[in-house]
């Protein structure tokens, strides 16, 4: 399934040309821009197998990833969505970083407020997209939004910690966080302030209106954010290199934004509960 959003370049008759020599591929294309979570609804509503798996056209996938999330869900009949650990790729496709994405279900619902517990890479059932009636508005935290919503409705969900069967690209020209900046970590505030609501009353009070008056920011915190971006994946870089020095000017220079230092904060926070978690 392909659901293409008005691409620029060539993609659509590249794509196009694949589905005319195999039935299997399902190609649509919008008529005009209409942003990831219509994209993605209007692949689900036209999509009729049991799984359903995601991921984005420049990160790569290792070629058993599928079978493997899905010999894990038929043999966990308890895990109805389930991710994979992820290797950190820059533009250039090298990698800068792993991540080790938590199993332990206890310890996902102790840090889902402060981090996502399964990132957009998981493997799914159809019926949980048709139960939680897909994805909601929320700028680039539509995914996030799902998991909650999916462990309010008391389902369990997990990760193949040990198996890095993903690569992620980061800090390029029109991923989440350059397009969104500090609208997309206001979004999961949000996104987390929504699942409070549920935990309380059973329901919440979504409504795009809401959302967009949420994450309101200003232009100047804007690009001071998008900067303080910057030059943290600049010190993630360095670290990889072992230029500690040059690490250590960038991670400092990231700390012009109250809003990354809110980021590195709940990081922090996140990493110290899992570590007490697991002695």
């Amino acid at each position: 399934m392909i659901v293409d959003d008005c691409s620029t370049d060539r993609t659509f008759e590249i794509c196009k040309r694949y589905a005319e020599k195999d039935s299997r591929i399902k190609l649509f294309r919008n008529e005009v821009n209409s942003k990831i979570e219509f994209s993605l609804n209007r692949a689900l509503e036209n999509t009729t197998g049991k799984y359903i798996v995601r991921m984005d056209g420049d990160d790569i996938s290792d070629r058993f990833r599928l079978e493997k999330m899905k010999n894990f869900l038929d043999i966990n009949p308890d895990i109805k969505l389930v991710g994979t650990s992820a290797i950190t790729i820059n533009a250039e496709g090298n990698e800068i970083g792993r991540t080790t994405f938590l199993s332990d279900f206890s310890l996902i619902k102790k840090t889902s407020l402060l981090k996502t517990p399964v990132v957009h890479i998981w493997m799914t059932y159809k019926t949980m997209y048709d139960e939680l009636h897909g994805y909601r508005k929320l700028f680039a935290s539509e995914d996030y939004d799902f998991v909650l919503r999916l462990m309010s409705k008391g389902y369990k969900c997990t990760n193949m910690s040990e198996y890095f069967g993903y690569k992620i690209r980061v800090n390029r020209a029109g991923n989440s966080a350059s397009t969104y900046g500090v609208k997309k970590l206001k979004s999961r505030w949000y996104t987390a302030k929504l699942y409070h609501e549920r935990e309380k009353t059973g329901e919440d009070s979504y409504s795009l209106h809401n959302c967009e008056r949420f994450i309101k920011t200003s232009r100047i915190a804007e690009k001071v954010y998008l900067f303080s971006n910057k030059c943290l994946y600049k010190a993630i870089e360095c670290k990889v290199l072992k230029h500690y020095f040059a690490m250590l000017f960038y991670l400092l220079l990231s700390l012009v934004s109250l809003y990354q230092i809110a980021y590195l904060y709940e990081t922090l926070k996140y990493k110290r509960i899992v570590r007490r978690g697991m002695k």
